[in-house]
């Protein structure tokens, strides 16, 4: 994936701090979306397994859906900061309340 620094370092003109801040904005926006996608998928895939599970009458340990059901469940499936916490929708209210507060914080100074 490329997040847009080709842009950056191809653009051939100076950006400001405020075009790159959308641009990351963006890409930010785009991660913790797809981010919870991808999270969402996995307790899906695991509800549809275990749901097929118990449409049969009997099962075997070693059935594909179970394998895949149990696999889905202790792999966790999310979008990680170098495995430091999970990006998804609450990353993206964390971020805009730490904005908040920095503005907040800047109007008291005021």
């Amino acid at each position: 994936m490329k997040f847009g620094l080709e842009k950056f370092k191809m653009g051939g003109m100076k950006r400001g701090a405020w075009n790159l801040h959308q641009d990351y904005g963006v890409e930010a926006l785009m991660l913790s979306f797809y981010g919870q996608k991808i999270a969402d998928e996995g307790k899906r895939t695991v509800r549809i397994c275990y749901r097929r599970l118990g449409r049969m009458q009997y099962f075997q340990v070693d059935n594909p859906f179970f394998l895949l059901a149990q696999h889905a469940t202790s792999e966790n499936l999310h979008i990680t900061a170098a495995g430091f916490f999970p990006i998804d929708n609450s990353t993206l209210v964390f971020i805009a309340m730490t904005v908040c507060t920095y503005f907040i914080t800047a109007l008291q100074v005021l």
